[in-house]
């Protein structure tokens, strides 16, 4: 699985589409995705102060567009990007993301026995 990591607002925008881009697929040209491993590290550099955040969970085989694994950050490799739409019969769950004052993000009770 690979994760999206959206705001409530923005979600709700979605939702009920068919597919969906993000606003990176613009200046981009892909879908910022992570994996369960990388998902809290990349919560607490790029939305630390963002708040509600949701978990889109998506299964990569029912995916429609080229999935590549790619990039580095902070110690991590191998970036899901998605290079195209990502198709709603494609997402599998939403989960609740929630930010410890002391900690920043912490992966869901769901995830947890995934790393």
């Amino acid at each position: 699985m690979i994760l999206y990591l959206t705001s409530r607002a923005d979600w709700e925008k979605l939702k009920d589409l068919d597919s969906f881009i993000s606003p990176s697929f613009e200046t981009d040209g892909f879908i910022h995705c992570s994996t369960v491993e990388q998902v809290v590290t990349v919560a607490n550099s790029f939305f630390k102060d963002t708040g509600d955040l949701l978990l889109v969970v998506i299964d990569p085989v029912k995916l429609r567009s080229e999935l590549i694994y790619e990039g580095e950050f902070k110690g991590h490799t191998g970036f899901p990007h998605v290079y195209g739409p990502i198709n709603m019969d494609s997402v599998t769950d939403v989960l609740e993301f929630h930010s410890e004052a002391l900690t920043g993000y912490v992966l869901p009770t769901e995830l947890r026995n995934l790393i």
